[in-house]
């Protein structure tokens, strides 16, 4: 079974002037067996990046909401495979299928709260990035209330899935939201969600020290995320 085939729209975001990532995503995802499926979505240029991020991002929900999809899948020009299990996503999906409450379904993100299980295969939690996810119809309605940073009003807006263990991480690299290098201290810091999702979700064993470094983690994050906010604000635009 192909896993991908419930998810009606598959979008990938790709500036105009970034060519040569559109290049190395094309790889991810025929990878994967999806490149024929994929449209890319030019990305919207903007003064503030991360309003740009937004916009593209909206525009391909609106897209697909106009195009009567039931859900669409979202990637940026930046993924990247952590794991690829192909009989791992089919089981996620199964149970997208019959639970009706998710609004967000994440391949790969920072969980920010301990994370509650659905299943072997798919925990409940607030998340953090926008680089692999697909939203649900019952999410559409409220996309037009968006605030930044996008990533951090989602996660406290809408409820939440992720696949469990997370497949699809962020590569290193320029950032053109941020304007900087996505050096090795970030790219730690986003593996360390990564890999430790199963202590995060409370429902493994762990020492002390480990759930103790876990919440400290957990709280840089949330301050990291006050400091992202400050100089684009929380503006609502419709």
């Amino acid at each position: 079974m192909d896993a991908f085939a419930f998810f009606e729209q598959i979008y990938c975001i790709n500036l105009d002037r970034r060519p040569e990532r559109w290049q190395v995503v094309c790889r991810e995802l025929d990878s994967v067996g999806i490149l024929h499926r994929v449209e890319r979505f030019p990305g919207i240029e903007h003064e503030h990046p991360r309003k740009g991020c937004a916009l593209s991002h909206m525009a391909c929900i609106e897209k697909a909401r106009q195009d009567g999809c039931r859900n669409v899948l979202i990637f940026e020009d930046d993924l990247r495979w952590r794991v690829w299990e192909k009989d791992l996503l089919g089981r996620a999906v199964e149970v997208l299928k019959r639970d009706t409450r998710w609004e967000l379904f994440y391949l790969g993100g920072r969980l920010q709260k301990q994370a509650r299980v659905i299943s072997p295969e798919v925990l409940e939690s607030r998340l953090w990035s926008s680089h692999a996810y697909a939203v649900s119809h019952r999410a559409y309605e409220r996309m037009a209330e968006v605030e930044l940073p996008l990533d951090v009003w989602y996660s406290q807006t809408f409820y939440s899935y992720c696949i469990r263990p997370m497949m699809a991480v962020q590569a290193k690299g320029f950032s053109d939201i941020k304007g900087a290098y996505l050096g090795k201290k970030e790219e730690k810091f986003n593996e360390y969600y990564q890999k430790n999702t199963r202590y995060v979700e409370g429902q493994l064993s762990a020492s002390p020290l480990r759930r103790l470094l876990v919440r400290i983690g957990m709280r840089m994050a949330r301050l990291q995320a006050f400091l992202r906010s400050l100089p684009v604000g929380k503006s609502t635009y419709r």
